[in-house]
């Protein structure tokens, strides 16, 4: 993950999600260097607004799977990271 994107991920969180949360869970399917870099930028995020972040990594095939399912019950996460094929679907069935 580039440092340009990493940047954008903090903007994003800073902006999208209120300083009083507490807590932000973020679902991910990222592995090795992209997985490092995610836990740095959470660190980093994490000391800079005292926000705590649970990132947690999801096997890549069933992430849809995991979407599709836990989001309607209410058991999603605060954030998630994927790949724009899946956003479209996401939209039509009103989970993102």
């Amino acid at each position: 993950m580039s440092r340009l994107a990493l940047l954008l991920w903090g903007i994003i969180l800073g902006v999208c999600i209120p300083a009083q949360a507490g807590e932000i869970t973020v679902w991910h399917a990222y592995r090795g260097a992209e997985e490092t870099a995610l836990k740095a930028a959470a660190e980093a995020f994490e000391a800079e607004t005292g926000t705590v972040v649970k990132a947690i990594p999801l096997p890549f095939e069933a992430f849809d799977s995991k979407v599709e399912t836990a989001i309607p019950r209410g058991n999603g996460p605060d954030v998630l990271i994927a790949g724009h094929p899946p956003l479209a679907k996401w939209v039509r069935l009103g989970l993102v």
